[in-house]
C-alpha cells in the first residue's frame, strides 16, 4: 500500500495528465476504491481511518464530472456499468 506514484512531467514542477498525457493535470480521480485502516488494537482488531481514492492525474478535458466529482476514465465506466445494472 505504501507504492509511490510516479507521475510523467512536462518540467519539475508540471504533472502531466495521465490519459492523455499531453496536457497539464488540474484534478485527481475522486473514485473511492477502498478504505485504509489503522494498525491493530490491542484485540487485533483493525479499523478504517479513511476512505482510499484513486488519485489518477486529470486535465480539465479528460475528467468525467458527475455530482462536483472528478473521475478518470476507467472508473467513469465502472460507474455507468453500475448505474446500468440498477437500471434494469
Amino acid at each position: 500500500m505504501n507504492n509511490v506514484i510516479e507521475f510523467p512531467k512536462k518540467d519539475a514542477d508540471t504533472i502531466m495528465c495521465r490519459e492523455c498525457k499531453i496536457r497539464p493535470a488540474t484534478r485527481l480521480c475522486d473514485y473511492e476504491d477502498g478504505l485504509i485502516f489503522d494498525a491493530p488494537d490491542e484485540n487485533g482488531i483493525k479499523r478504517p481511518i479513511q476512505k482510499s481514492l484513486c488519485s489518477k492525474a486529470l486535465c480539465d478535458k479528460c475528467t468525467h464530472k458527475l455530482n462536483k466529482k472528478d473521475y478518470c476514465t476507467e472508473h467513469w465506466n465502472l460507474i455507468k456499468e453500475e448505474v446500468q445494472k440498477d437500471g434494469k
